[in-house]
């Protein structure tokens, strides 16, 4: 390989990699909601968020924790 197919290579590595960091720096595009209960948020949505992710997540759980964080038990 020449030297200046070489350099070509190089370069168009170096071009990726910092689209790449560029990428992966950039914003997330994230969504979130911010609710006082869980009544408050939308059940189907949060359901499907959270099915896979555990009990601490489950809304049984949530609901009960609720009243405690809130001091009304």
């Amino acid at each position: 390989m020449k030297l200046a197919a070489k350099a070509r290579a190089m370069r168009d590595a170096l071009a990726e990699k910092n689209s790449e960091r560029k990428h992966l720096r950039g914003p997330a595009r994230l969504h979130y909601a911010i609710a006082d209960k869980l009544a408050m948020l939308d059940a189907g949505a949060r359901h499907a968020l959270t099915a896979d992710a555990g009990f601490f997540m489950s809304h049984a759980y949530l609901a009960g924790l609720e009243p405690v964080l809130l001091h009304r038990i």
